[in-house]
């Protein structure tokens, strides 16, 4: 049986708004945390990021997520 000693929060808010609000908090949030990679292809070109998991993923994880609660 697993056992938790101690648990902390690091962030911990409570936020009244529309869904569609909400879905984007969550979602500036997980981005936020999230490791990204930078690459360069050549010296004249910008940077390019990656995330550590696709945008488009983290949007539908956290639009079903909402909708299934």
């Amino acid at each position: 049986m697993l056992q938790i000693k101690e648990l902390i929060f690091k962030m911990l808010s409570e936020v009244n708004d529309n869904i569609y609000k909400l879905i984007d908090i969550a979602i500036a949030y997980i981005n936020q945390h999230m490791n990204w990679e930078v690459e360069f292809y050549d010296k004249n070109t910008a940077r390019i990021e990656i995330p550590e998991v696709p945008v488009y993923t983290v949007r539908e994880l956290r639009v079903n997520a909402f909708a299934h609660v």
